[in-house]
């Protein structure tokens, strides 16, 4: 914008001290939340499983007999903790790269 005052012409510059998109930090805050959350549960379930083992049943699908099983031929194995592992790992490279965000703007 353009100001003209006796001949002389003047450039107005307008700063907004708001960031531009003032919903940004608390959907981050609402993602971190989130990624603790997903992983606190996931480590709990890990967890749990790993005390629930019974070695005296063969029947036992803990986590430490899903990683300890050997399939026999032409078996199909699937272990049932993997969406959880990946849900832990996920959830820890969230708040890691969150964190490493934090620590590289405070700098």
């Amino acid at each position: 914008m353009r100001n003209n005052i006796k001949g002389v012409s003047y450039m107005v510059k307008f700063a907004h001290s708001a960031s531009p998109h003032p919903r940004s930090a608390s959907a981050g805050k609402w993602v971190v939340w989130v990624a603790l959350m997903m992983l606190l549960a996931g480590v709990a379930i890990l967890v749990f499983s790993f005390f629930s083992h019974d070695a005296a049943n063969p029947a036992c699908r803990c986590i430490l007999c899903e990683f300890n099983h050997v399939p026999q031929d032409g078996e199909l194995v699937y272990n049932r903790y993997l969406p959880v592992i990946s849900m832990v790992w996920v959830a820890f490279m969230i708040l890691l790269v969150y964190m490493m965000r934090r620590y590289m703007n405070k700098r």
